[in-house]
């Protein structure tokens, strides 16, 4: 089962790109499985919108901003409320990875078409995949991505592995034998990856079949 925090977000403007989007998200549900990737966050009424993106992008090992060539363009861009700007927001000062793709011709917006939480967007290496070479282009995506989500697991394993070392050394220390020492070890390496992967990951998804706001 798939860890909820290494699940990509896709943050796109229906009016600017919904047909390369859906293709994004496509290519990537093949690539790494529907579970692992998210695209439109259903709200229902009532409900904290901006609580409920935090709570979304916090279940997220990256953020994919679909980029189309009317998406600075758009007024709703410089309004605090926006869904989008929100989210974007959020995924920038949570410190998580955004990668900026580029389509429809698209080029990064100057720094005097972002509003002020939006402008660290452009220190992030942005990535092109143009109309003609289309393929291409989600193949360099899906690597980038496989860098990033493999990067993270290893940091989680190593951790793992240093909890059920610490754990041995520990019982040993205690007077347990090598073998019981050993058993511990992994006991805790065992619950430590059924804790990440299912308690602590499904405690903090939620999820709606609430119809999505208009991005």
């Amino acid at each position: 089962m798939p860890d909820g925090r290494d699940k990509i977000f896709i943050s796109y403007r229906k009016k600017d790109a919904p047909g390369y989007a859906a293709l994004i998200y496509q290519r990537l549900c093949r690539e790494f499985g529907k579970q692992r990737v998210f695209q439109d966050i259903g709200m229902p009424a009532g409900v904290d919108w901006r609580r409920q993106i935090e709570l979304e992008l916090e279940n997220c090992a990256v953020v994919v901003a679909v980029i189309g060539s009317r998406w600075s363009s758009d007024p709703r861009l410089h309004k605090p409320d926006d869904l989008l700007r929100r989210e974007l927001a959020v995924g920038l000062q949570k410190g998580i990875p955004v990668i900026p793709v580029l389509v429809d011709g698209a080029t990064l917006p100057r720094a005097e078409e972002l509003p002020d939480d939006l402008k660290s967007l452009l220190d992030r290496q942005a990535l092109t995949i143009p109309e003609d070479d289309f393929e291409r282009g989600l193949d360099r995506l899906v690597a980038r991505l496989k860098v990033l989500l493999l990067r993270r697991t290893s940091i989680k394993i190593l951790i793992g592995l240093l909890l059920a070392v610490v754990a041995a050394v520990v019982n040993f220390a205690l007077g347990a034998f090598w073998p019981a020492a050993l058993g511990v070890g992994v006991l805790v390496l065992a619950v430590w990856l059924i804790t990440d992967q299912v308690i602590w990951g499904n405690a903090r998804t939620v999820r709606t079949g609430i119809k999505s706001l208009e991005v």
